[in-house]
């Protein structure tokens, strides 16, 4: 069984299953009958989203239909893409999205600082992210500027990092942004030029530096692969001296910037990804 226990507007509504859970749904008049009620055609449930934190519940009063399902149809595209998402993100989503359309209408425009950075860091995030504005001018008839599509990235890839961390999501973002963004300086002093941000060993190699900058940021530690790291990486030191100094140095960039200390092994798989990177070049 489930109720609808309260109305958000006619299109939006908290509900409960008889296990007691809560969750928000979304339907074309799904709000609109007198509150509490037994829901009983559950066909009307067009998109339901489990697990908000209960602290933002009261963030939905706020929000207009439009940008629910804006931002509800948003992070249906992210999810068919990335995968599950954390939960909160149609609601901060929402909020930041009724936010901009407040500034566009009232003629304050903000750029966002980061964009090219996020836009070579997490281009697939990005791509939904210029959707995005699609979706939003479809559902509350207005463009958001094309900085907006960054902004959205970054709320998707938060959470992804929180869906996967627990917690920090956006912090991480724009920490991984800057620190990633510092590393690709460093290779490409070493390549002598701007790198080629289409092919495919850069995608690979941001990936890589993607998932280092993750581990080094948080607390948890990968398992250990049980290789000689640390005869591996003489070998690459012998064989291909120019991917080994771009390695070390940006093993000391992290060590001096964040007191990092990176393992043999972490090091091997980035030398690995340095030297597959440069040699395409």
């Amino acid at each position: 069984f489930m109720f609808i226990v309260s109305k958000i507007n006619n299109n939006v509504a908290i509900a409960l299953y008889d296990s007691g859970r809560k969750l928000v749904v979304f339907g074309r008049g799904i709000g609109f009958p007198k509150t509490p009620y037994e829901l009983k055609d559950s066909t009307q449930i067009e998109r339901a989203f489990y697990g908000i934190d209960k602290s933002l519940l009261p963030m939905l009063v706020s929000l207009s239909d439009k940008v629910l399902e804006a931002s509800a149809e948003i992070i249906e595209l992210a999810g068919d893409r990335f995968g599950e998402l954390n939960p909160n993100l149609v609601l901060t989503l929402a909020d930041h999205l009724q936010f901009a359309i407040s500034r566009e209408e009232g003629g304050i425009h903000l750029e966002n600082p980061l964009s090219t950075q996020i836009g070579i860091v997490y281009p697939r995030e990005v791509e939904v992210g210029w959707k995005g504005l699609d979706v939003c001018e479809r559902c509350c008839g207005i463009r958001l500027p094309d900085s907006e599509a960054y902004t959205i990235a970054v709320h998707i890839v938060s959470a992804e990092m929180d869906q996967a961390s627990g917690a920090g999501g956006m912090h991480l973002v724009m920490e991984s942004t800057e620190l990633i963004e510092e590393i690709v300086s460093i290779v490409e002093s070493f390549a002598g030029g701007v790198l080629d941000h289409k092919c495919y060993a850069y995608t690979r190699f941001i990936t890589h530096l993607r998932y280092l900058v993750s581990v080094l940021l948080g607390d948890a530690e990968p398992p250990e692969g049980g290789i000689d790291a640390d005869g591996m990486l003489d070998m690459i030191r012998k064989a291909y001296p120019a991917a080994y100094a771009c390695t070390e140095r940006i093993v000391e960039h992290l060590r001096k910037r964040s007191s990092w200390e990176c393992t043999s092994e972490r090091r091997l798989y980035l030398a690995m990804h340095v030297n597959q990177f440069l040699k395409a070049q």
